[in-house]
């Protein structure tokens, strides 16, 4: 039983081929309130905006997917740093 309220949907299965597996690892959320979701199998990270609904493939690159091991990218962490950027 949940004890929150729905707030959204964010349909990441329209972003990629359906025949190849997604493991869609883990969310973190900016000060915005976007969230920034890895994918461990294909070294992906999607964003996604509260406002529109809308999920976009924010980076790619092969260092985040699986080296020796079946898993690549897992985790991920948001900071607002001195300069008040966010990373």
């Amino acid at each position: 039983e949940l004890d929150g309220d729905f707030i959204r949907f964010f349909n990441f299965t329209t972003l990629y081929d359906q025949s190849i597996p997604k493991l869609i690892n883990d969310v973190v959320q900016d000060r915005y309130g976007n969230l920034y979701a890895t994918d461990s199998f294909n070294g992906n990270i999607y964003a996604a905006s509260p406002f529109s609904g809308k999920v976009s493939l924010l980076l790619h690159t092969p260092l985040l997917g699986p080296q020796d091991i079946s898993i690549g990218a897992n985790g991920i962490e948001h900071f607002i740093g001195n300069d008040n950027s966010e990373y």
